[in-house]
C-alpha cells in the first residue's frame, strides 16, 4: 500500500475544512478541560437531545449523499480530476 495516497492535498476539501476542523477540536478540548462545568455549576445533560438531533441529522446527510452521488455522476466525466 502506498502511503503517500495520504498526503495528496489535489481535488482534496482539506484545505477548504483545515480551519473548520480546527477550531471545533480547539472547542472539544475545553469543554474536556472544563469537566462538564459552566461558570462554577455544574451543567447535567440527559441523552433525548443527542438522540433527537442525531436523528434528525441521520435523516438530512442521508438525503446529501444521495445527492452528492447524483451530482458526481454528472460532473465526473468533466472534472480534472478524473482526467
Amino acid at each position: 500500500m502506498n502511503i503517500q495516497l495520504f498526503f495528496i492535498m489535489r481535488c482534496t476539501l482539506v484545505p477548504r475544512i483545515k480551519g473548520q476542523v480546527l477550531s471545533t477540536v480547539g472547542v472539544a478540548v475545553l469543554v474536556t478541560m472544563a469537566h462538564g462545568a459552566l461558570f462554577n455549576q455544574k451543567v447535567t445533560l440527559t441523552p433525548i437531545p443527542f438522540r433527537l438531533v442525531g436523528l434528525a441529522l441521520a435523516i438530512f446527510l442521508g438525503f446529501r449523499n444521495t445527492a452528492s452521488y447524483v451530482s458526481e455522476v454528472r460532473n465526473s466525466a468533466t472534472s480534472e480530476c478524473f482526467l
